[in-house]
């Protein structure tokens, strides 16, 4: 094992069980590479001393040991965000019946020529705060229908009175007529 290796298993094992059950030049190392002055006053060390007491080759390597944690630490949170986003994503599969979620259009594409429209969409459930992004692909039969049915519902919605969630000033608009 290179002493790169030993370093960092030394200063895993401190991360996750505390500096116990190191040596003492291996808890200093540690508690350097993680940057853990608590840990340097708890042994009775000042930066100086430690680095001292762990010698010129650990020495050297404690700015490349901390700079290996920092990034598998970014790793992991990325993973752990990645886990996080796929276990809320699963809440939005329904076992039995529909999922009600509310959405706000982020941006829509096409491809010239063709009638598919992609609509890229964030939504959430009602009540829960975690937004999940969906791309939706439309064909062009879905399209003409979801096209009809939103010019019908807001059609209806402005006739007599007005829709009873209007805006203080908005006026009906021109694409529904």
């Amino acid at each position: 094992m290179s002493e790169i290796e030993h370093l960092l298993m030394k200063t895993r094992d401190a991360a996750a069980g505390g500096i116990n059950m190191l040596s003492t030049g291996e808890a200093l190392a540690a508690a350097l590479v993680l940057n853990r002055s608590d840990w340097l006053a708890n042994l009775g060390y000042t930066i100086p001393q430690a680095l001292d007491r762990i010698g010129p080759e650990w020495a050297a390597l404690v700015p490349v040991a901390a700079k290996m944690i920092d990034q598998a630490n970014a790793t992991l949170a990325v993973v752990a965000k990645t886990a996080r986003d796929e276990s809320a994503l699963s809440t939005l599969s329904a076992a039995d019946g529909d999922v009600d979620v509310i959405a706000d259009l982020i941006t829509y594409g096409n491809a010239p020529g063709y009638r598919d429209v992609s609509f890229t969409i964030d939504v959430r459930r009602f009540g829960v705060p975690a937004k999940h992004r969906l791309r939706v692909q439309v064909g062009a039969q879905d399209g003409e229908t979801m096209a009809r049915h939103l010019i019908e519902v807001h059609r209806q919605a402005w006739s007599d009175r007005g829709p009873i969630d209007v805006k203080p000033g908005e006026q009906r608009p021109r694409w529904i007529d």
